[in-house]
């Protein structure tokens, strides 16, 4: 594994508390000792930002002895999850979700609101409502937060909190971090990201010991958008993720069929949740999906759960659709991992929560991987989870209060 290393020269106290908090965090309970070999600092000054971190209520002592030695037991340290509380809110055009945790990132409560709102001030006056919402049902108040993470799909510039570009739903240019604080009169930090980096930042913070030896990692995530990140997993973790990851508009299939980007033959367009919903609401509408007509009568709109069960029930047109949709994806995941082989790959999305589409996913993966060339990365899937967005915009949240800890 890489290593942070810090300084002893004062000028660089920030630098060094930020440094131990961070290395804390990721490898708790961890050890004084441990930490002054990690970071090459002397263990006064360990020994110093830790007593300042003890009393800010961030770290705490475990009852874990350090050494096993007779005489004065020294104990290992851990983040003290009740520093504080976070809030994070995915923010889609189809839904919004948010939550609040602890400095650990154990969920509290979430709320949803799942009607689908294409217009941004209607989206973001939703998200600031479940905000809101979540403090009275949680029994908190706005200075209880220590901090708000904001997700959504598309590019996204961290640094000015602003959405470039939602594609789906045409949002340009948005100031999201300014208008939700407007909307809300929110006092603390407010950080925004692109949704599915988020999940990977979620992962290294609360997935270290899965992932503990791996120095690279990908998280794939498949909606009605397909994203992949790569994250260099070191304990620098606030620069880690390159890029947004939008693999979902590498063109498949040149004058292939139009995306929502406005590009034509993007891999969105064929393994995407709102393309594959798309084929097969048409599908049913034309008597060419006569179990998924048969099992969804009534129903006014399709799910991926719905497609899913009649794919297990047997729909030759719905079987037929997925497995289309997982070929191209593996493809292109081949195409990925030929490039730049992460150690692992992270997957989620809705259409693996069956056995035999994760199957045939990897094993298109295999087949397509350069014959001389040996991968060295996992494919490990992660159970779908629809809180997983709002989690992700959490750790971004607590991610900024590491970061910027000064001591």
């Amino acid at each position: 594994m890489l290593q942070l290393t810090g300084s002893n020269s004062a000028r660089a106290k920030t630098t060094n508390h930020t440094a131990i908090l961070r290395l804390i965090y990721q490898n708790a309970p961890v050890k004084r000792s441990d930490l002054r070999q990690m970071l090459d600092l002397t263990l006064p000054t360990i020994t110093t930002s830790v007593n300042v971190m003890i009393r800010a209520g961030l770290v705490r002592e475990t009852d874990a002895d350090e050494t096993g030695a007779p005489g004065r037991k020294a104990h290992a340290l851990a983040i003290d999850e009740r520093y504080g509380f976070f809030c994070g809110i995915e923010m889609r055009g189809a839904k919004r979700t948010a939550c609040i945790t602890d400095f650990r990132g154990r969920m509290l409560r979430s709320v949803t609101d799942a009607h689908p709102c294409a217009d941004y001030d209607k989206a973001l006056r939703s998200a600031a409502s479940l905000y809101r919402k979540l403090l009275k049902r949680v029994g908190l108040s706005a200075s209880d937060i220590k901090g708000i993470g904001l997700v959504v799909p598309g590019l996204v510039d961290s640094e000015q909190g602003i959405l470039t570009t939602y594609p789906g739903y045409n949002w340009l240019d948005k100031a999201l971090c300014a208008d939700f604080r407007s909307l809300t009169s929110y006092r603390g930090p407010v950080r925004a990201m692109n949704n599915t980096a988020s999940r990977a930042i979620a992962a290294q913070l609360f997935l270290q010991e899965d992932l503990k030896d791996a120095d690279t990692f990908a998280y794939l995530f498949v909606a009605d958008g397909i994203a992949c990140p790569l994250v260099i997993n070191t304990p620098l973790i606030s620069k880690s993720v390159v890029g947004n990851g939008e693999i979902g508009h590498m063109v498949m299939r040149e004058k292939g069929a139009l995306c929502s980007c406005g590009n034509r033959g993007c891999l969105e367009a064929y393994s995407g949740d709102r393309a594959i919903l798309a084929a097969c609401t048409e599908a049913r509408k034309n008597g060419k999906a006569p179990v998924l007509a048969s099992n969804t009568k009534g129903c006014d709109y399709l799910t991926m759960e719905d497609v899913l069960r009649a794919q297990s029930d047997g729909d030759a047109f719905v079987s037929e659709e997925v497995q289309s949709a997982l070929t191209t994806l593996g493809i292109a995941i081949a195409n990925i991992t030929n490039y730049g082989s992460t150690d692992t790959m992270l997957i989620e999305g809705k259409l693996f929560d069956r056995e035999e589409n994760r199957k045939l996913l990897t094993d298109t993966i295999q087949k397509n991987l350069y014959s001389m060339y040996h991968s060295k990365t996992t494919f490990r899937f992660l159970p779908a989870d629809p809180l997983s967005g709002a989690r992700g915009a959490a750790a971004i949240a607590i991610l900024n209060a590491i970061e910027h800890y000064a001591g």
